[in-house]
């Protein structure tokens, strides 16, 4: 992660910095330690990775499909997104 990192979720909430998301995903995983994202296709637009799959998760609200999107800045990501699959995140992304 950059030092400026941004994390979105899929209800829009925003963490920000790397030292709050490495504190909020020890959290996450605290919480739900059997969650799994995978990542059936991904694609690369000029810096912007977006990939589309599902998470496991016993908690119904994490688990089913979803899209993520990672922007990178060198080798580092400076922001992890999740999305809902739905239609008009899919037109969005401009993804077919």
């Amino acid at each position: 992660m950059t030092e400026d990192h941004r994390f979105i979720d899929a209800s829009g909430d925003v963490v920000e910095g790397k030292e709050k998301m490495t504190e909020s995903w020890r959290d996450f995983f605290c919480r739900y330690p059997g969650y799994v994202n995978i990542f059936g296709s991904f694609e690369v637009r000029n810096g912007l990775v977006i990939m589309l799959g599902y998470s496991i998760c016993s908690h119904e609200e994490l688990d089913g499909p979803a899209i993520w999107s990672a922007r990178v800045r060198g080798n580092r990501v400076s922001e992890w997104r999740v999305f809902d699959d739905t239609e008009a995140t899919r037109k969005m992304l401009e993804i077919e």
